[in-house]
């Protein structure tokens, strides 16, 4: 994988290619939801997001969490897409994902692909 520095759309395909990685994945889970560095919460949402392995429980139970205590509202709706992806279509992430859609210049385009807007 090449690096890329401050190149975001290079970044979220990199990360794309190890979404799948249960060595990521576990990270992700262990302490990427939780890092206290945004941009590390960013990459464990990011693979959770782009994952096409079945979540487990507990990492269903992890991003929830995350999704309930998460103060940046980027990330939050971040989580909401990786929660729908995966299934969850309750009443506050569908309300997050239609923030995104009308708040959220970065996610709308993604957010409206998912929800077929």
């Amino acid at each position: 994988m090449e690096a890329h520095y401050n190149d975001w759309d290079n970044f979220d395909t990199d990360a794309q290619a190890l979404s799948n990685d249960p060595i990521f994945l576990n990270w992700a889970e262990s302490s990427g939801l939780a890092h206290n560095v945004i941009h590390l919460r960013d990459l464990a949402i990011t693979i959770f997001e782009n994952t096409s392995t079945e979540l487990t429980p507990d990492q269903t139970t992890q991003l929830n969490t995350r999704f309930r205590e998460e103060e940046n509202l980027h990330l939050k709706r971040k989580i909401a897409i990786a929660l729908f992806r995966h299934g969850d279509e309750s009443d506050s992430v569908m309300a997050q994902l239609d923030e995104a859609y009308k708040n959220d210049e970065e996610l709308r385009e993604q957010v409206g692909i998912l929800l077929s807007i």
